[in-house]
Protein backbone atom coordinates (compact mmCIF):
# COMPACT_ATOMS: atom_id res chain seq x y z
CA UNK A 1 0.00 0.00 0.00
CA UNK A 2 2.73 2.75 0.73
CA UNK A 3 4.43 1.80 -2.30
CA UNK A 4 1.30 2.65 -4.38
CA UNK A 5 1.08 5.52 -2.36
CA UNK A 6 3.85 6.77 -3.09
CA UNK A 7 3.68 6.61 -6.75
CA UNK A 8 0.55 8.85 -6.30
CA UNK A 9 2.16 11.64 -4.72
CA UNK A 10 3.12 13.40 -7.89
CA UNK A 11 -0.50 13.36 -9.30
CA UNK A 12 -0.91 15.46 -6.12
CA UNK A 13 -3.96 12.84 -5.43
CA UNK A 14 -5.44 13.34 -1.32
CA UNK A 15 -3.90 10.14 0.53
CA UNK A 16 -5.46 8.00 3.24
CA UNK A 17 -5.38 4.35 4.11
CA UNK A 18 -7.39 1.80 6.23
CA UNK A 19 -5.88 -1.40 7.58
CA UNK A 20 -6.52 -4.12 10.17
CA UNK A 21 -3.12 -2.92 12.15
CA UNK A 22 -2.04 0.88 12.47
CA UNK A 23 1.46 1.43 11.08
CA UNK A 24 3.04 4.15 13.16
CA UNK A 25 5.23 6.20 11.14
CA UNK A 26 3.05 6.17 7.96
CA UNK A 27 3.04 9.90 5.94
CA UNK A 28 -1.16 9.41 4.90
CA UNK A 29 -3.93 9.45 7.49
CA UNK A 30 -5.17 6.28 9.05
CA UNK A 31 -9.00 6.22 9.03
CA UNK A 32 -10.73 4.55 11.84
CA UNK A 33 -12.66 2.22 9.60
CA UNK A 34 -13.27 0.55 5.99
CA UNK A 35 -16.43 2.40 5.24
CA UNK A 36 -15.36 5.75 6.16
CA UNK A 37 -12.39 5.56 4.12
CA UNK A 38 -14.36 4.50 0.91
CA UNK A 39 -16.90 7.05 1.88
CA UNK A 40 -14.55 9.54 1.51
CA UNK A 41 -12.41 8.34 -1.70
CA UNK A 42 -12.89 8.41 -5.43
CA UNK A 43 -10.76 5.64 -6.25
CA UNK A 44 -10.50 3.01 -3.30
CA UNK A 45 -6.83 0.58 -4.01
CA UNK A 46 -7.46 -2.25 -1.84
CA UNK A 47 -3.83 -3.80 -1.26
CA UNK A 48 -4.41 -6.54 1.72
CA UNK A 49 -2.23 -9.38 2.64
CA UNK A 50 -3.79 -12.81 1.75
CA UNK A 51 -5.43 -14.05 5.11
CA UNK A 52 -8.79 -15.34 6.49
CA UNK A 53 -8.97 -11.65 8.12
CA UNK A 54 -9.21 -10.25 4.71
CA UNK A 55 -11.49 -12.86 2.60
CA UNK A 56 -14.56 -11.17 1.51
CA UNK A 57 -13.26 -7.31 2.88
CA UNK A 58 -14.94 -5.58 -0.04
CA UNK A 59 -18.23 -5.92 0.81
CA UNK A 60 -21.82 -4.70 -0.84
CA UNK A 61 -21.72 -1.75 1.64
CA UNK A 62 -18.21 -1.26 1.29
CA UNK A 63 -18.92 -1.01 -2.97
CA UNK A 64 -21.86 1.31 -1.95
CA UNK A 65 -19.97 3.91 0.22
CA UNK A 66 -17.43 4.23 -2.61
CA UNK A 67 -20.12 4.93 -4.99
CA UNK A 68 -21.71 5.38 -8.57
CA UNK A 69 -18.10 8.02 -9.36
CA UNK A 70 -15.93 5.67 -7.53
CA UNK A 71 -13.48 3.37 -8.97
CA UNK A 72 -12.49 0.30 -7.10
CA UNK A 73 -8.77 -1.25 -8.24
CA UNK A 74 -8.10 -5.02 -6.35
CA UNK A 75 -4.36 -5.85 -7.11
CA UNK A 76 -4.09 -8.09 -3.76
CA UNK A 77 -6.42 -11.41 -3.74
CA UNK A 78 -9.31 -12.70 -5.48
CA UNK A 79 -11.10 -13.82 -2.39
CA UNK A 80 -10.85 -10.12 -1.05
CA UNK A 81 -13.78 -9.16 -2.95
CA UNK A 82 -16.72 -9.91 -2.84
CA UNK A 83 -17.04 -10.49 -6.91
CA UNK A 84 -21.12 -11.18 -6.66
CA UNK A 85 -21.75 -7.91 -4.95
CA UNK A 86 -19.04 -5.69 -7.36
CA UNK A 87 -20.92 -7.87 -10.33
CA UNK A 88 -23.94 -6.41 -9.18
CA UNK A 89 -22.70 -2.85 -8.02
CA UNK A 90 -21.16 -2.31 -11.64
CA UNK A 91 -24.74 -3.80 -13.95
CA UNK A 92 -26.79 -1.56 -11.24
CA UNK A 93 -24.54 1.76 -11.48
CA UNK A 94 -23.87 1.76 -8.09
CA UNK A 95 -20.15 1.08 -8.41
CA UNK A 96 -18.49 3.79 -11.59
CA UNK A 97 -15.79 1.55 -12.45
CA UNK A 98 -13.38 -1.78 -11.53
CA UNK A 99 -9.62 -2.75 -12.10
CA UNK A 100 -8.77 -6.28 -11.11
CA UNK A 101 -5.80 -8.35 -11.81
CA UNK A 102 -6.66 -10.87 -9.29
CA UNK A 103 -10.05 -13.17 -9.11
CA UNK A 104 -12.21 -15.79 -7.59
CA UNK A 105 -11.56 -18.55 -8.87
CA UNK A 106 -8.71 -17.97 -10.84
CA UNK A 107 -8.52 -18.20 -13.62
CA UNK A 108 -12.04 -16.88 -13.49
CA UNK A 109 -14.32 -17.41 -16.64
CA UNK A 110 -14.88 -14.98 -19.66
CA UNK A 111 -18.58 -15.67 -19.36
CA UNK A 112 -18.83 -14.37 -15.47
CA UNK A 113 -17.76 -10.83 -16.53
CA UNK A 114 -19.33 -11.16 -19.72
CA UNK A 115 -22.01 -8.01 -19.77
CA UNK A 116 -20.34 -6.09 -17.16
CA UNK A 117 -19.78 -2.10 -17.91
CA UNK A 118 -17.23 -0.34 -17.07
CA UNK A 119 -14.32 -3.35 -15.80
CA UNK A 120 -11.05 -3.61 -16.74
CA UNK A 121 -9.71 -6.99 -16.36
CA UNK A 122 -5.95 -8.01 -15.89
CA UNK A 123 -4.44 -11.48 -15.46
CA UNK A 124 -1.84 -11.16 -12.05
CA UNK A 125 1.28 -9.89 -13.45
CA UNK A 126 2.92 -8.82 -10.42
CA UNK A 127 6.10 -9.99 -10.78
CA UNK A 128 6.63 -9.38 -14.40
CA UNK A 129 9.56 -6.72 -14.44
CA UNK A 130 11.87 -6.23 -17.25
CA UNK A 131 14.62 -8.39 -15.34
CA UNK A 132 12.62 -11.44 -14.24
CA UNK A 133 11.40 -11.45 -17.79
CA UNK A 134 14.55 -11.98 -18.99
CA UNK A 135 15.15 -14.48 -16.38
CA UNK A 136 12.70 -16.58 -17.48
CA UNK A 137 13.15 -16.47 -21.42
CA UNK A 138 16.90 -17.25 -20.25
CA UNK A 139 15.73 -20.12 -18.25
CA UNK A 140 13.18 -21.70 -20.66
CA UNK A 141 15.88 -21.54 -23.11
CA UNK A 142 17.87 -23.65 -20.98
CA UNK A 143 15.34 -25.79 -20.74
CA UNK A 144 14.45 -26.48 -23.89
CA UNK A 145 18.43 -27.22 -24.80
CA UNK A 146 18.48 -29.60 -22.57
CA UNK A 147 15.00 -31.76 -23.49
CA UNK A 148 16.30 -31.53 -27.28
CA UNK A 149 19.99 -32.53 -26.18
CA UNK A 150 18.49 -35.89 -24.59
Amino acid sequence: GQAIARRIVPFKSEIAWWGLRDKPGVAWPRYDDLLGLARWCDVLVVAVRAHDDTRGLITREVLDAVGADGVLINVSRGFVVDEDALIAALKEGRLGQAGLDVFEPEPTSAARWQGVPNVLLQPHVAGATTDSMQRIVRHSIAQLRSFLAE
